[in-house]
C-alpha cells in the first residue's frame, strides 16, 4: 500500500486500498490526523507492505515571511503524522517538492499551484482535484511509480 502526503493545514493525504484511491484533506486536528492514519492502515491487507511519501518541507516559505510560531506549529503537525505512520508500521520516505515535480515533466512550477492542480486533473481524471488534494494526489502518483521501479 502506498500513501501520499502533502503536510500542511491545507494539505491533503491519499493512499490505494482495495482499489479504491481514498483522497482526504488534512484533518483539522491532531487526533484526527491519527484516526486518519489508522483508518488507512485498517484497510490494508494482511502483511501488506505500507509506505508512505511525505513531502519534506523546511522551515523557510520562500517570498512569504511566518512567524516562528507557525513554523514550529507546521513542525509539530508533521511530527504527529510522522508518529503515527511509524507506530502503525509505515515506512516513510521523505521527498523534497523539488524532486516529485522535477519527476512531473511539466517544466518549473515555482509555486504555481494551478500549474500542478491541473497535472492532477490530468493524471486523475476520475478525482475531484483542487487545491488542497492536488499536491498529495501527484506526491502518491510519484510514490507509486517509484515504487513500481523497485519490483
Amino acid at each position: 500500500m502506498i500513501m501520499g502526503i502533502d503536510p500542511g493545514k491545507n494539505g491533503a493525504v491519499v493512499w490505494s486500498g482495495y482499489d479504491v484511491l481514498c483522497v482526504h484533506r488534512m484533518p483539522p486536528t491532531e487526533g484526527d490526523c491519527v484516526e486518519l492514519i489508522r483508518s488507512a492502515t485498517a484497510s490494508c491487507a494482511a502483511g501488506e507492505k505500507r509506505v508512505c511519501y511525505l513531502e519534506k518541507v523546511g522551515g523557510f516559505i520562500k517570498g512569504k515571511s511566518a512567524p516562528g510560531s507557525a513554523m514550529f506549529n507546521f513542525g509539530h503537525g508533521r511530527g504527529v503524522l510522522v508518529g503515527a505512520l511509524m507506530a502503525t508500521g509505515w515506512r516513510v520516505i521523505e521527498v523534497t517538492p523539488q524532486k516529485w515535480q522535477g519527476w512531473l515533466g511539466v517544466g518549473k512550477v515555482a509555486g504555481d499551484k494551478h500549474k500542478l492542480k491541473a497535472e492532477a486533473q490530468r493524471r486523475f481524471p476520475a478525482e475531484v482535484v483542487t487545491l488542497a488534494n492536488a499536491d498529495a494526489l501527484l506526491i502518491f502518483d510519484y510514490g507509486c511509480a517509484l515504487e513500481r521501479s523497485r519490483v
